[in-house]
């Protein structure tokens, strides 16, 4: 009977170890060190599944990475995605001649930036650039 109790509890913590290590491997996706995530959801099971999943994406292109006031003036960049200046009140001068977007499964999609929206848009919503249909 001990020797059941201890094979079931062998396979329940090699399972364990098998999802531990899937969702370290999804915290390192998000750019997250994995190791803790490892632990926490080897030890605490579904409340650190729950932890992994709320993580935030740290690779996301789209974050913008503005420099802090300590840094040097010659370190101060651009954000890493800098969108296109957009034709606006404020920006007048910017061409943003209109164009002919694509409708595919029934979506228009922006030929700048390919994002599908509605086929009543007459602007992307993403990016600005005004439709000519």
């Amino acid at each position: 009977m001990g020797g059941r109790i201890l094979l079931i509890l062998a396979v329940c913590l090699f399972i364990n170890g098998i999802v531990a290590g899937k969702f370290k491997e999804i915290a390192e996706m998000k750019g997250h060190d994995g190791e803790p995530y490892f632990w926490f959801t080897f030890i605490f099971g579904f409340v650190g599944m729950l932890m992994v999943i709320a993580l935030p994406d740290k690779t996301n292109v789209y974050v913008r990475n503005y420099p802090s006031a300590n840094t040097a003036p010659e370190q101060k960049t651009s954000p890493v995605v800098a969108a296109a200046p957009v034709a606006t009140e404020k920006n007048p001068n910017r061409e943003n001649a209109p164009v002919s977007a694509e409708i595919v499964d029934g979506e228009k999609v922006c030929p700048k930036c390919g994002t599908k929206q509605k086929v009543s848009r007459c602007v992307c919503w993403s990016c600005g650039q005004p439709f000519d249909n």
